[in-house]
């Protein structure tokens, strides 16, 4: 009986040097449960909570983003010109028709042949007195001398046709932000900046309108944005510049830091919209 004592009074002994020792273990904690992040860090010379949190952690959700990739939640930073973009160089000459594209078809002083046609699914459209006509892949100068060619052979002598694009398929302008419609929009030919925000119902009562950013991205080079003054396109102080095609318009809401200047006073900076939340 006195060994089962002495032997409860040692167990006793032995628990609490555990607790108040910090270099005894044992299988009962003395102190309460770590955090989630302080239990990752085992064994001698590993980082405390605090390390794991500015480091560890950080680098972690810094690593799963792909290199090169823009966060949805982060300023974008991507460099800007203050002022109205250039004009485009659009393709009145060089462009390439395409399916699902809507053309005006003339042929000089034979107005019943006048025609609207969208090309179809196998690049074509049907011309009056002679029927389909491939145009797809031609520019508009090409397709009117081939339908010139097609309407001389039996029908007409030395015709003039001239062919314009009213719609382009799969070309679109997208206009976003503090406007009261925003959407994506199809290029039907030259659209300015001052159409493209009306053809989005107009600036909202808390539009920002001096800092109206148009993104541009040209193929083989990086995207560019511009930040114009509407105000000053309206009052005749700037041109209303033309858009390009697949150009997006951001309309910041009042308030907003629009860009960032390298140099006080100077053209150039950095927008802090990303242009992917729009």
């Amino acid at each position: 009986m006195v060994k089962q004592i002495l032997g409860v009074l040692v167990c006793l002994i032995a628990i609490g040097g555990c607790a108040s020792n910090p270099n005894v273990t044992g299988t009962l904690p003395a102190t309460p449960m770590a955090s989630p992040a302080a239990s990752m860090a085992t064994g001698p010379g590993a980082p405390g909570p605090s390390a794991l949190g500015s480091s560890a952690l950080g680098s972690t959700a810094a690593g799963s983003m792909a290199p090169g990739a823009v966060s949805a939640t982060a300023g974008a930073g991507i460099p800007a010109e203050i002022g109205v973009p250039p004009t485009p160089a659009m393709g009145v000459g060089s462009y390439r028709l395409g399916a699902g594209d809507l053309l005006q078809i003339d042929v000089f002083r034979v107005p019943d042949l006048a025609t609207k046609e969208r090309i179809n699914e196998y690049g074509l459209v049907v011309i009056p007195l002679i029927g389909p006509v491939s145009v797809a892949g031609l520019t508009t100068e090409q397709a009117g001398r081939k339908i010139a060619a097609e309407l001389e052979k039996d029908h007409l002598q030395n015709p003039q046709v001239s062919v314009l694009v009213l719609e382009y398929a799969n070309q679109n302008i997208t206009v976003g932000g503090a406007v009261n419609k925003p959407g994506v929009f199809p290029m039907a030919g030259q659209i300015s900046l001052i159409q493209a925000v009306a053809m989005a119902g107009g600036p909202s009562d808390i539009a920002k309108i001096n800092e109206v950013v148009v993104f541009r991205t040209l193929p083989g080079q990086p995207m560019t944005a511009y930040v114009v003054d509407l105000n000053r396109v309206q009052r005749g102080q700037l041109d209303d510049p033309l858009l390009a095609v697949n150009d997006k318009v951001v309309v910041p809401e009042s308030g907003t830091k629009v860009v960032l200047r390298n140099v006080t006073g100077t053209m150039r900076g950095l927008v802090t919209l990303n242009p992917l939340l729009y």
